[in-house]
């Protein structure tokens, strides 16, 4: 066996370069970016007026003035226009540009209007420079607002779009097939005889995979059958650049997976590995393509695929996941010498988050995990784990 920092090494040194493609801004939402983008402008582009109100010069409210003359409107979106007398005031909106000869906005608020005249309320501070967005001041032309790698949402695509990007490259994402292996596996909505059983592992890992944005994911199963993996396999290789398989991995008569690989062509990168759950994974490649070949033990075939497949795919996306990390709410003891992923639910603390244990009854019982955020990572060799112990955490 191998340590679970070994495996995830071995699994990131043989990840195929990542495809990249053009998507239109409207497409590229829980995408990773895939180029450098700079600001083809300062942003503000204008000294832009933060409240609707009035802009004046500083100075005449120094002076003494609190009355201004009207002298017109700044809409959002017109000319600038020029302020023709310090006496004078422009109305103006949010989101215009700062008259000429105008250093501050007062709100509207603060103002009485009558039909020639702007009338500061009594008592009203005034400074220089207020509630005026200056130009440049978030960045200027050239400036880098974006690198490579960065999961976009919301904001980013706020930038991408003010910087004018109708289009932008993007990491491709990888097709992938999810296969469920076994005799005893019926489809979902089959009533099962008295020695089968509804798969679920290839649905549920499916569904891990979309909730990471790799939504080119199609499930399918085969037989505990030598010919019939194999061939269907090697038709899963053909046409998909990532195979994840879950069952036929361990050592029993039936676990035929391991050499079948062989057999294919699959180069070996590892196989078993010091964790509990998930210690039967096989992982390997063959050219440009990658087979994860989980454990049919649904808890360990989910926490496999969260903790290994969803970051080796991100990572060959470029993105990196930012690792959580969580503090026992109780102590744990160690049984054995692995590591060990422990599903936990989280509850917050004046001290932090804290992820309370929820030890299912094996590695069978996916039913405990529905109530869970995800698991923690507690480390091998370790016998106690105290509360308040510091541990990676991975949602689902």
């Amino acid at each position: 066996m191998i340590s679970v920092v070994e495996a995830t090494q071995r699994i990131k040194d043989a990840l195929p370069a990542c495809q990249t493609e053009k998507a239109a801004l409207t497409d590229v939402a829980g995408r990773i970016l895939a180029q450098q983008v700079r600001a083809d402008r300062d942003q503000p582009p204008f000294d832009r007026v933060m409240m609707d109100g009035i802009a004046i010069a500083h100075d005449a409210f120094v002076r003494g003035s609190t009355r201004f003359q009207r002298q017109g409107i700044q809409a959002a979106g017109s000319s600038r226009q020029v302020l023709a007398d310090p006496g004078n005031c422009i109305e103006v909106m949010t989101g215009s540009v700062l008259p000429e000869g105008c250093d501050c906005v007062i709100p509207v608020e603060q103002i009485r209007l009558t039909t020639e005249y702007a009338e500061l309320e009594i008592g009203t501070a005034v400074q220089k420079s207020q509630f005026i967005h200056p130009a440049g001041s978030d960045y200027c032309s050239g400036d880098v607002l974006l690198e490579p790698g960065a999961c976009i949402g919301g904001p980013e695509i706020a930038v991408l779009a003010s910087a004018g990007a109708a289009s932008v490259t993007v990491a491709s994402i990888p097709s992938i097939m999810t296969v469920a292996v076994g005799d005893e596996l019926i489809d979902p909505e089959t009533r099962p005889g008295p020695a089968q059983i509804r798969r679920s592992n290839d649905y549920a890992i499916n569904g891990l995979l979309r909730l990471a944005g790799l939504d080119d994911n199609t499930c399918h199963k085969l037989p505990d059958d030598p010919e019939q993996l194999r061939t269907g396999i090697e038709e899963a290789l053909q046409k998909h650049e990532i195979v994840v398989l879950t069952g036929g991995v361990s050592m029993g008569k039936y676990d035929y997976i391991p050499s079948i690989m062989n057999e294919l062509g699959v180069e070996i990168l590892l196989h078993k590995v010091a964790q509990k759950p998930g210690k039967p994974m096989w992982v390997g490649r063959r050219r440009d393509r990658m087979v994860f070949a989980l454990p049919g033990n649904p808890v360990s075939a989910m926490v496999c695929a969260r903790r290994y497949v969803v970051p080796a795919l991100q990572t060959a996306m470029d993105y990196s996941a930012p690792i959580e990390t969580a503090r026992l709410a109780e102590p744990l003891t160690m049984h054995n010498r692995l590591t060990w992923f422990v599903p936990v639910t989280l509850r917050h603390h004046e001290s932090g988050m804290l992820a309370e244990p929820h030890l299912p009854n094996t590695s069978g019982d996916f039913h405990a995990l529905a109530s869970t955020t995800g698991f923690i990572e507690l480390t091998a060799n370790v016998d106690e784990f105290p509360a308040g112990y510091c541990a990676p955490l991975w949602r689902w």
